[in-house]
């Protein structure tokens, strides 16, 4: 058996049917929360008591937005990479 990885930027070309035969999952970056999503998802699936989930929220949210405005404006990427 083998599995394949594919990132795409968009879904513009591709029909319903490529899109469930292949288990794509896309998540928009349009509004450049996408960062926030996935940290919420990792918090809940953690599944850390209230108060500690509530720390590193805020943890990130003080933190990831900046740091990752430092790092699109200060570093090059190797690959082309999507704002988050």
């Amino acid at each position: 058996h083998m599995r394949m990885i594919f990132e795409i930027r968009d879904l513009k070309h591709a029909t319903p049917a490529t899109v469930s035969r292949a288990g794509i999952l896309y998540i928009s970056t349009d509004e450049g929360t996408q960062w926030k999503s996935l940290i919420n998802s990792w918090i809940a699936r953690k599944g850390y008591p209230d108060e500690i989930s509530s720390v590193l929220k805020a943890i990130f949210s003080k933190y990831t937005a900046v740091s990752l405005l430092w790092l699109r404006i200060n570093s090059k990427s190797v690959v082309p990479v999507e704002d988050m």
